[in-house]
C-alpha cells in the first residue's frame, strides 16, 4: 500500500511540475503585470537620436531587458524594446548617435513616462516588437525556435 501512495505522489508531482513549466513566465506572459500596462490606444511615433542603450530588469525573476533613450527635439525618454535574448537573436543593430523611428504605447513605468516600442524603424528597416494591440512578438518565440 505505501508503494502505491509513493508512486501516486510521484506521478502528482511530475505533472504537476509539467504544468507548471507549460505557463508562460515573465516576458512571454502576455497577461503579465508589466506587458499588459502597453496602452494600443496611447501610440505615437518618435523620431530621434539615441543617446544611451542599456539593461533593466522589470520584474524579479524576470531576464533582462533592453531599453533606449531616445532623445527627440522636445525630450529624452526612455523606450523599452523587449527581452535582452530577443532582441540579441534578431538581425538589427542600434547604437548609440543612430537616428531612429519609434512607434510604441507612451506608458507610466514606476514612476515615469515611458515608450513601449512596437516597432523600431532606421532607414529602411523595421524591426518590429509586438502587434499593433501590444501582444509581444517574442511570447512564444523560444519554443517555436526549438529553444524551450
Amino acid at each position: 500500500m505505501n508503494k502505491h501512495i509513493v508512486f501516486l505522489l510521484a506521478i502528482a508531482g511530475i505533472s504537476l511540475a509539467a504544468v507548471a513549466m507549460a505557463q508562460p513566465m515573465g516576458w512571454s506572459d502576455p497577461q503579465s503585470q508589466y506587458n499588459r500596462i502597453y496602452n494600443p490606444y496611447a501610440v505615437e511615433t518618435l523620431r530621434g537620436e539615441i543617446t544611451g542603450i542599456d539593461t533593466f530588469v522589470p520584474a524579479d525573476g524576470w531576464s533582462a531587458g533592453v531599453h533606449i533613450v531616445l532623445k527627440t527635439a522636445e525630450e529624452s525618454i526612455e523606450v523599452h524594446l523587449g527581452p535582452e535574448w530577443y532582441i540579441d537573436n534578431q538581425n538589427f543593430d542600434l547604437s548609440v548617435g543612430d537616428t531612429i523611428e519609434v512607434t510604441g504605447s507612451r506608458v507610466m513605468y514606476e514612476g515615469s513616462e515611458v515608450i513601449i516600442a512596437q516597432q523600431i524603424r532606421e532607414g529602411d528597416e523595421v524591426l518590429v516588437l509586438r502587434y499593433a494591440n501590444g501582444f509581444p512578438y517574442w511570447s512564444g518565440w523560444r519554443r517555436s525556435a526549438g529553444q524551450w
